[in-house]
């Protein structure tokens, strides 16, 4: 292409491609969202992409923290502009890039400083490829040109529409959907406008047919000769309807007169033929938003447990989403150091989604901990918790003060042989009473597994610990330790089962 050589030309390919008979024939954003399953399946994906925090993360020794103090934290995380917040700014990017294929933003700047996410409609903006170099068409009106002084980016344009600019890909976060040339999504509304325009007619053709025809389950026949006028066929069937219609008549006694009966009408073949056309829709519909379930239709894949489901979800939907969006704020809001170095990151917490069965999720990482698959800080950032002292360890927590195979007589070959028994005596006791200690704590765990089920978890949390401190500190006293030692692991025990359950921030 002849590129911003020829800027004018250049935008006026741009603005018109396509032409005007596939205009004329494309299926709008409105239009889509107007047809129930599409609209569930958008909600539901912009939903969640909107309320799965969003936060910048600093690498520290182990793990990453938040990194509150970064130029772009308070953008993604709760306010990405002056008038929305992160939950309506990330939703409302979704629905374009779901539907339009392309969800925009232009990315206002104080020196090299981001400061605002102005999000830009799709009916506004284009993207192409100019000399190896992305560009983004925007058009603008001159209120938010006036308000963020944005400066010029071709002077050809600007004389010929001084609202249409052209920014680089840098000034752009550009949430790309599904593309057939890396640089531009394609728009679900032409290219499954024949899909859902049939499920679209269909609902017409059904709403007609209602408001037209005769649509009743019962019909009355009457004998010849029963009513000779007709009034008295006309005064029957009112006082028929009086009697019997009407939800306080439901389930009343009737008595038909004059050699009338009643005939219940079934669904005829039409019908039937209707309810499963639309059944299939809505699976078409699920179909395009790589959704595995989706309201109203009980034949999708079932799953176990909500875990199954949601982890389903997330690996076949909303996971390719979250990584479109952390690597475009990577890319586009951390500083060039920050991102040759890797000491910054933008990460979507899914834990909200994980954590919804809580027995499953407790059961599962106490078990990969005990087999010493995972340790306990790689459990805990698969939560998004911060790493805790000592949990880099493989071990059985259980069985083990410390790592498999751990002697704790290493670097000790120089003590004379009565310090070396006395030690190991006491390091045989200090082991015993590790493992007694292990037990109690592990029937803690299961008890409180099985309390999930309880109605209402934080009483019975509480009466559940009022009665454990106690058993507790008379174990750990016949063992010479402290009484206190009880109190304060329930207090700790109850602190981070609360957190753990969701019921607190």
């Amino acid at each position: 292409m002849s590129g911003l050589a020829n800027p004018v030309q250049w935008l006026i390919d741009a603005l018109t491609r396509g032409g005007s008979e596939e205009n004329e024939k494309r299926l709008t954003a409105e239009a889509c969202l107007k047809y129930a399953p599409v609209w569930y399946a958008v909600s539901r994906i912009a939903g969640h992409v909107g309320q799965l925090p969003s936060v910048i993360h600093k690498r520290i020794n182990g793990g990453a923290e938040p990194a509150k103090d970064h130029q772009a934290y308070r953008l993604v995380k709760s306010r990405p502009n002056k008038y929305q917040s992160a939950f309506t700014w990330k939703q409302m990017t979704m629905v374009h890039a779901l539907i339009c294929g392309n969800g925009r933003s232009l990315i206002v700047r104080s020196g090299t400083r981001p400061t605002e996410l102005l999000p830009i409609m799709p009916s506004q903006s284009d993207t192409l490829m100019n000399e190896g170099e992305k560009w983004h068409l925007v058009k603008l009106d001159r209120e938010v040109q006036s308000q963020y002084k944005i400066p010029t980016r071709n002077a050809a344009i600007t004389r010929q529409w001084p609202d249409v600019w052209a920014f680089p890909d840098k000034d752009i976060l550009h949430i790309m959907g599904l593309s057939l040339n890396g640089y531009v999504g394609l728009r679900l509304s032409d290219y499954a406008s024949q899909s859902l325009g049939l499920g679209m007619a269909q609902e017409r053709s059904v709403s007609k047919q209602t408001k037209k025809g005769f649509n009743g389950s019962l019909m009355l026949a009457a004998p010849p000769g029963a009513f000779p006028r007709e009034d008295d066929a006309k005064e029957f069937l009112k006082e028929f309807r009086n009697e019997h219609a009407g939800e306080d008549n439901a389930g009343a006694i009737g008595m038909l007169r004059r050699g009338v009966t009643a005939n219940v009408v079934a669904m005829n073949n039409r019908d039937l033929q209707a309810l499963e056309s639309r059944q299939f829709q809505r699976q078409d519909v699920a179909l395009w938003f790589l959704l595995e379930h989706i309201l109203g239709d009980a034949s999708t894949v079932s799953y176990n447990s909500l875990t199954e489901r949601n982890l389903a979800y997330l690996s076949n939907c909303l996971g390719r989403w979250l990584k479109i969006f952390e690597e475009e704020i990577d890319e586009k809001l951390l500083t060039e150091q920050e991102k040759a170095t890797d000491s910054h990151f933008c990460r979507f917490s899914t834990g909200a989604l994980l954590k919804t069965d809580m027995q499953t999720t407790a059961t599962t990482i106490s078990t990969l901990i005990t087999a010493t698959v995972l340790t306990p800080n790689e459990c805990r950032a698969l939560l998004d918790y911060n790493p805790i002292e000592g949990g880099d360890k493989l071990a059985n927590p259980a069985t083990s003060s410390g790592a498999p195979g751990g002697d704790d007589m290493d670097g000790k070959d120089d003590m004379d042989k009565d310090e070396m028994m006395k030690e190991r005596a006491t390091s045989g006791s200090r082991r015993a009473m590790e493992s007694m200690l292990g037990n109690l704590i592990g029937v803690e765990a299961k008890r409180c597994i099985a309390g999930t089920k309880a109605k209402n978890f934080l009483q019975w949390m509480d009466s559940f610990y009022a009665r454990w401190e106690t058993k507790l500190a008379d174990e750990i006293e016949t063992l010479g330790g402290d009484r206190q030692l009880a109190t304060t692991h329930c207090a700790e025990s109850k602190r981070r089962l609360i957190e753990a359950s969701g019921l607190v921030e």
